[in-house]
């Protein structure tokens, strides 16, 4: 083989193992689903209230069994945990996030959240949520107690571009 032939095969290998590590890297962040959420009122989430500010949501495995997940909330840098909470998978059908096109169901490819109201002077609550381009969510389970009262409280479910600063402002609370 000519020297001009082997240096552009060594070129497209090497070039293709460049493709499969960015590849590669992107998968895992696909993977752990990161989510990046901005508060700007407190958020209940199963076991405690949210103050205003930045969190990153991930999923850490998917669980004991397959109908359960670990989500992982951690403050803005990611340099503490905030919360180690199990969820149950939701289907996006319960929560609005089909597409159907010729009779074939689609998910979304947004950040899909649901919350419920909240009583009188009580924070939102956190029931779902969906990564993008998923098919299947995470419902957020609460103790019986506290999921009776979300289950009778309005719900309001938002979707937000891929890429997008997902911020969960005050005008929420009117659930107008």
């Amino acid at each position: 083989m000519n020297k001009s032939r082997v240096r552009l095969l060594s070129s497209a290998a090497g070039l293709l193992l460049a493709v499969a590590f960015v590849c590669s890297m992107a998968k895992a962040d696909v993977d752990n689903q990161a989510t990046e959420i901005t508060f700007q009122q407190p958020v209940r989430v199963p076991g405690q209230v949210l103050s205003p500010g930045t969190y990153w949501f991930t999923v850490l495995d998917s669980g004991s069994t397959p109908s359960l997940n670990r989500v992982q909330i951690k403050n803005a840098d990611g340099t503490k945990v905030i919360a180690q909470l199990d969820t149950a998978n939701a289907d996006h059908a319960q929560e609005g996030q089909v597409v159907r096109e010729k009779g074939v169901t689609w998910p979304s490819g947004k950040v899909i959240l649901t919350f419920a109201e909240g009583g009188k002077g009580e924070p939102i609550s956190l029931v779902s949520w969906y990564y993008p381009g998923r098919t299947d969510g995470h419902r957020f389970v609460y103790s019986d107690r506290e999921q009776r009262q979300i289950d009778e409280e309005q719900h309001k479910t938002m979707a937000f571009n891929p890429g997008d600063k997902i911020t969960i402002g005050r005008s929420l609370a009117s659930f107008e």
